[in-house]
This record gives structure tokens, sequence and C-alpha cells, in this order.
């Protein structure tokens, strides 16, 4: 159980707004709750709203560059099978998303928000360690990693994962 929802993020210790310090808007995923139909999504920015669901995120996919931390090498939009992949094609199109890989393995899905602001890719290839900022209008570009780019607001553990603990405590997990 632990190995698959909680080292895979499907249990994640908290959920939180991602918010841009250009344009201080929130990033959005535009598909619904649950599993999508197709295995893809989509992101982009909108006024953040504290109640929208589809503004929180979390991380998520087990990580296998640190043994000390099983999770998370990517960040999944919360209640949904999505993981951010990176820039969708298009001018001012938003970010690309896609079934998550709760085993770690995609490096398209290795995104983390860091603690000084950055929303970095740590996946392979050419695109390795580069950021996404957005300018005051909202619109998404690779760029090198500027910090207090972005900002995570909002953060709280999620009922499930506050049942779970409390199974735990008294010894039911």
């Amino acid at each position: 159980f632990k190995h698959v929802y909680v080292d895979g993020g499907l249990l994640p210790s908290e959920t939180f707004a991602v918010k841009s310090a250009a344009s201080g808007l929130c990033l959005t995923f535009t598909g619904s709750a649950g599993t999508s139909k197709d295995g893809s999504g989509k992101a982009v920015l909108k006024k953040c709203d504290p109640t929208n669901d589809r503004q929180r995120w979390h991380g998520a996919n087990r990580d296998g560059s640190d043994p000390a931390k099983a999770c998370c090498s990517g960040l999944r939009a919360w209640n949904t099978d999505q993981c951010i992949t990176g820039l969708a094609d298009g001018w001012k199109a938003g970010l690309s998303t896609s079934v998550c890989d709760i085993a770690g393995l995609s490096p398209d899905q290795q995104w983390s928000i860091t603690e000084d602001g950055t929303l970095r890719t740590r996946g392979g290839g050419f695109m390795s360690n580069k950021c996404l900022e957005a300018d005051a209008t909202g619109v998404l570009r690779h760029h090198s990693c500027n910090p207090r780019a972005w900002e995570k607001i909002d953060a709280s553990k999620p009922l499930e994962t506050r049942l779970y603990d409390e199974a735990l405590k008294l010894g039911r997990g």
C-alpha cells in the first residue's frame, strides 16, 4: 500500500496552488477530476481562486534519484491522473500533462517547485535543469532558472492523507 499510495504520491503530504510572481495568476488544470479520457491534458494560468480544486497540485511519482526520499519526482494535478510534462504546443497554450508514471521513470514528468521558487525540470535531454516562467500576461516560456518566479500558496494536508495518518496511529495501517 505505502509503496504505491504514499511513495507514488497518491496520498500527498500536502496540496497547494502554484502562483506566478510575474502575472499573479495560478496554474490551473483544465480537465476534470478523475481519470483522463484520452490520457492527456493541459494546464494554463488563470486568476487564483482558493476554492478551485483544479488549481491544487502536489508532488507525485517515486523519486529514484534520492534513496532517502521515496516521493516525489513530479507535479500532479490534485484528484486526477495527470502530471506536468512540459510546455504545450502553440503560443500561450500552457503546459501539457499526461497520465502520471508513479514509478517515476518518465523523464518528461520530472518537475518540481523548488524552495527558492523555480518551476524546474530535472528530466534528461537538452531541457535538463531548465525552468518555466510566466510573463506579466501569463505566457509561459522555458527560461533560465530565476528564483522567486513561482510561489506555493494555500498549502494544506488532504483529508485522505489525514485519515490515513490517523489509521496508522491506531495501528490499522
